[in-house]
């Protein structure tokens, strides 16, 4: 599929990448927050005598573990999608410049500096 419409042209598709993929973004940090508010409740928790502090211990490992977990996954498949971009996008602009230093070069012969 070429994303190459014409000079100017927007990639619609890289559009709806985009969006979803700070939708993707939002929604891990939006996790994180939540271990984060989970931990400080069971602190709060613990400073009031409810909980002791192994409980909270043993609650922060398996809070961090799960987060870990979370994170890693979702992290190493959006590393799998960036470096696609990466590449497909590196792709693009050595055709533009290619495209660029050849739009030149007529340039320069059609004048006659060349």
């Amino acid at each position: 599929m070429s994303y190459m419409i014409g000079p100017g042209a927007i990639c619609l598709r890289k559009v709806y990448l985009t969006d979803m993929e700070a939708e993707i973004y939002n929604a891990l940090a939006g996790l994180n927050r939540g271990f984060d508010m989970a931990l400080e409740s069971l602190a709060i928790l613990w400073q009031e005598g409810v909980v002791t502090t192994d409980y909270v211990q043993q609650q922060t490992e398996a809070i961090e573990l799960l987060r870990a977990g979370i994170n890693s996954l979702i992290l190493g498949k959006l590393e799998a999608r960036e470096i696609e971009d990466r590449e497909h996008y590196g792709k693009m602009h050595t055709a533009t410049e290619a495209q660029l230093r050849n739009v030149a070069t007529l340039s320069e012969v059609s004048t006659g500096r060349l």
